[in-house]
């Protein structure tokens, strides 16, 4: 039997960033989305502070952009040639290794179903909600796996979802 347990979808992400000044953040930012570069994970900032706030240092000086998954330390050649002229030209920049911690609350149903039910069986993604109900029109392939369904819906729609129905 399929079980869902959140801790077992905590996984680490080795990422490369940038560390820039925080007045070129906005520069930064534009030009490497426009290009696709910057790491696109839902419920993940794609830019953060450089070092942890703490009470006596309320603002960050330096944020990291993070860079896409397949991008990495070594393949920083093949970003285009228009982004790695701004890198060379712009001064305190530098490129850093960013170990990113990614939990289940960051994970889509989808997605953790993805991982949970057998590949041949279709994910189900849609739903109606009544007040705290969420109503799951599932089909006969699903039912063996009803349990395992409702128990990621729950933990990803909670609080505002209780019960889920089919």
């Amino acid at each position: 039997m399929i079980r869902f347990d959140p801790v077992s979808f905590t996984e680490t992400i080795q990422l490369v960033a940038l560390k820039l000044p925080v007045k070129l953040c906005g520069k930064f930012i534009k030009e490497f989305k426009s290009k696709k570069v910057v790491l696109a994970k839902p419920g993940i900032k794609s830019v953060i502070d450089a070092i942890p706030l703490t009470a006596t240092k309320r603002k960050a000086d330096h944020k990291l952009l993070l860079l896409d998954e397949h991008i990495s330390s070594v393949k920083l050649n093949e970003l285009p040639t228009d982004l790695k002229k701004m890198i060379e030209v712009e001064e305190g920049i530098e490129i850093v290794p960013h170990s990113l911690k990614v939990t289940a609350k960051q994970l889509s149903c989808e997605s953790i179903l993805r991982k949970l039910l057998p590949v041949d069986i279709s994910v189900p993604t849609s739903f109606e909600t009544v007040g705290h109900i969420a109503h799951l029109n599932l089909r006969d392939e699903h039912m063996p796996y009803k349990k395992v369904i409702a128990d990621v819906f729950l933990e990803k729609l909670k609080p505002q979802i209780r019960t889920i129905v089919t």
